[in-house]
């Protein structure tokens, strides 16, 4: 392409010094000395004025003026020179590469000689004043300015940058700027033309007024920081998300410099994504390869000012298809305590502004409003990834506030909610799955699983989660059978909220619901390869619209323990239970007041041999006799002591009668063992030993008159304790007993390692023995 032009350019000045006249202009003597163009030109390319038309540069380039000036008032044979020399000279000042100077200086020549010929053509009787003048001059300056920017063009495309946009570019710059540099350059021609000295120093003032110009330019560019600050703070004002933070500061940015393009690119170094603005509008994310030079570079050393014509960065910009470019690291600069300082996007983000729309090319100046820029643009999308960290941190503990983490099924919220929702009041006919009246209402179902505890304290909590997992899904399966809703309530619990209208339609449903999942989860289920029994308890209660949502799961809480009462299966609500209930309330208040008092009593069962009826021993049996409700049987208070707390004041109730009995019987000669029984947490109670072995020594009883009984379930449901306690029991010389043994997990072969002396096997082991 240098080739070319300066083939073209030498063609071009040698026809016209050939065919052109010597003097075009010699109205008051000879022309102007070439040297003053050259210096004039050379003056010309040091001052550019950049205005700004509705926000985008506009860069009145003052070498069309001198090149018009030189073409009516120097020569064809001197011309050539005048401008050669001073644009040579321009292009040394500003440090241009070799063949970037030779480019630019014989594209000039080129465009100057097409402008000569123009003016030439035009001018007949060699004289700029008058309309064929204007005509003459800016046809000159349009050709000038058609034949540098075709050159320009020419040598993108053979690069293999995109022309196509900066053809649109400088068409654009031109429709502003040519008529701007016309009207200047025949200023300065008629200015010359009636006085050549006068106008050189009309010239002279013009250029120092476009140096206060220039000035104030750069005055107000660092007013214009500032406003650009506020933009883009009032444009991200309200913008949450940092996508919408990214196309905001890319639109601003590109506003801001009269840009083709903008973009935002992060990556880890293999893959980049990047996302782009440009004229068109709306930005678009692309993802790329690795880093483009120019951005390494910056990710590496800092800003990167690509200014245009600079040979520096001539390849990376071709390649990238800019025109020139800035790019700065972005970096979450920190502003608030809760921002981390320099904080970067990634392992690296870098922004850039490429193309600027116009003749003038990137200064500092720009870099450092972009710098500017960036730390703003940084900060703001630190603070959107927080606000959107702070909302999904948020909206996870809203779902974990209401869902069961172990199964993923609701928890009480969801199922207080859905029950208060059945529960609503509807008018006639409102509400999906009511009946003809429209009544609504709910119906409840409670299922506790039976044995859970003995299944994950001895196979662990892993196989425990699972058990309840499997559950879940038979639950959930069964409420999606009648469009219920399945939650988990508790740590074994589940129930199940069915809508539909309070009549016998709603207690029939329910009713089904709560006989399928006993079967359902009676079916067994197979967990680390074992089969596993977990049975099932399901209370129900079912009301209509307008009820308390609070009474209709007591009801069906109540139903559900009278079913584990019963020993499993499902069960309905009705008053009887709900009494029953009631008395079990009572029964928890006045039980402290029978220990104190003499309502509690200890029977004795007599322990003989069968083949001689000799007794050998009691066993001794707690029963209350309650003023009120007359006898209460033991399974029925025991479990009020366990639910209350007061357990280990019963035990302890029943050790002292015992003792004191087995005292009164030795000191009337009768030498008899009794068996008490202890609960689960007397038997994990490591202080157990020591304060039974203080009242062994108050009674004055022998250890080995005493024999404890724990059940099978007691021992499994903690064995390393279990263990210790009964070990230390042994220590102390008192019988120890595994009652209701088959009912549990536990074998003969783990017997061996705990220190018992007798076994009572279950009763369901025996009882058909007679008829066998």
């Amino acid at each position: 392409m240098l080739a070319a032009a300066v083939v073209a350019a030498a063609i071009g000045w040698v026809a016209l010094a050939c065919t052109a006249p010597r003097a075009p202009a010699q109205l008051h003597g000879p022309g102007l000395p070439w040297p003053v163009v050259a210096v004039v030109l050379v003056a010309a390319g040091r001052l550019q004025v950049t205005l700004r038309v509705r926000g985008a540069p506009l860069t009145v380039v003052s070498d069309a003026i001198a090149v018009l000036v030189g073409v009516l008032f120097v020569d064809p044979v001197h011309l050539p020179l005048a401008l050669g020399c001073g644009w040579a000279t321009g292009q040394l000042l500003a440090r241009r590469s070799a063949y970037s100077a030779a480019f630019n200086v014989a594209i000039s020549l080129l465009g100057a000689a097409a402008a000569t010929a123009t003016v030439h053509a035009l001018l007949v009787r060699g004289t700029p004043v008058g309309a064929r003048g204007a005509v003459a001059v800016l046809a000159g300056v349009v050709v000038f300015d058609m034949v540098t920017g075709g050159m320009v063009l020419l040598h993108l495309r053979a690069c293999g940058a995109p022309s196509a946009q900066a053809a649109r570019t400088m068409a654009a710059h031109s429709a502003l700027g040519v008529p701007v540099a016309a009207v200047l350059s025949l200023c300065a021609a008629l200015l010359v033309w009636v006085d050549r000295y006068d106008g050189l120093i009309a010239v002279a003032l013009g250029g120092l007024v476009g140096v206060a110009v220039r000035h104030n330019g750069s005055l107000r560019s660092r007013v214009d920081t500032l406003e650009h600050l506020h933009a883009l703070a009032a444009r991200l004002d309200g913008v949450a998300t940092e996508a919408d933070v990214v196309d905001a500061v890319l639109a601003e940015v590109r506003s801001t410099f009269g840009a083709e393009v903008a973009e935002l690119a992060v990556g880890d170094g293999a893959t980049v994504v990047r996302t782009v603005a440009t004229v068109a509008g709306a930005s678009a994310t692309r993802l790329g390869g690795g880093w483009r030079p120019l951005e390494a570079r910056a990710r590496r050393s800092g800003p990167v000012l690509a200014a245009r014509n600079r040979s520096k960065h001539a390849a990376d910009l071709a390649a990238a298809g800019w025109r020139d470019a800035l790019l700065v690291p972005l970096e979450a600069e920190a502003t608030h305590g809760d921002i981390g300082a320099g904080a970067a996007l990634g392992d690296g983000a870098v922004l850039s502004v490429a193309s600027r729309i116009g003749g003038a090319t990137f200064s500092r100046a720009d870099l450092s409003l972009l710098e500017a820029l960036a730390v703003q643009a940084g900060v703001a999308i630190r603070r959107s990834r927080l606000q959107e960290q702070v909302a999904e941190e948020t909206a996870a503990r809203q779902r974990d506030a209401r869902t069961d983490p172990v199964t993923g099924l609701g928890n009480r919220v969801v199922l207080g909610e859905r029950l208060q929702a059945a529960l609503a009041p509807r008018g006639d006919g409102d509400g999906a799955g009511t009946g003809a009246g429209g009544v609504g209402g709910a119906g409840v179902v409670l299922v506790d699983l039976d044995r859970f505890r003995e299944v994950n304290d001895t196979l662990g909590h892993d196989v425990g989660d699972e058990v309840l997992r499997q559950v879940a899904a038979r639950v959930e399966a069964a409420a999606a059978r009648v469009g219920g809703t399945a939650c988990r309530v508790g740590a074994d619990e589940f129930a199940i909220v069915v809508a539909g209208d309070g009549g016998d339609r709603l207690a029939a449903v329910t009713g089904r619901t709560a006989t399928a999942l006993v079967g359902a989860v009676g079916e067994g289920l197979a967990v680390a390869g074992l089969a596993l029994d977990v049975g099932a308890s399901v209370g129900w209660a079912a009301a209509s619209a307008g009820a308390h949502a609070t009474g209709v799961l007591r009801q069906a809480d109540v139903a559900m323990h009278a079913a584990k009462a019963r020993g499993g299966g499902a069960c309905a609500y009705d008053g009887s239970v709900d009494r029953h209930s009631t008395r079990n309330l009572q029964l928890a208040g006045e039980l402290r007041k029978a220990l104190k008092g003499g309502d509690l009593e200890l029977w004795y069962q007599p322990k003989a041999v069968l083949a001689t009826g000799a007794v050998t021993g009691v066993e001794g049996l707690l029963r209350w006799r309650h003023p009120a409700f007359g006898q209460v049987a033991p399974e029925e208070f025991i479990t009020v002591a366990e639910r209350s707390g007061l357990i280990h004041q019963v035990t302890w109730w029943v050790i002292d009668a015992a003792l004191a009995q087995l005292r009164r019987w030795a000191d009337d000669g009768l030498d008899l063992g009794m068996a008490v029984n202890i609960s689960a947490r007397d038997l994990h109670d490591l202080a157990l030993p020591a304060a039974l072995a203080e009242r062994l020594a108050t009674s004055g009883v022998g250890a080995g008159r005493l024999t404890l009984e724990v059940t099978e379930s007691c021992v499994m449901a903690d064995p390393v304790r279990s263990q210790r306690v009964l070990r230390d029991l042994a220590a102390l010389g008192v019988r120890l007993s595994i009652d209701d043994f088959g009912t549990g997990y536990s074998s003969l072969g783990r017997l061996q390692t705990l220190p018992i002396d007798e076994v009572k096997i279950d009763r369901s082991f025996v009882r058909d023995l007679p008829a066998a």
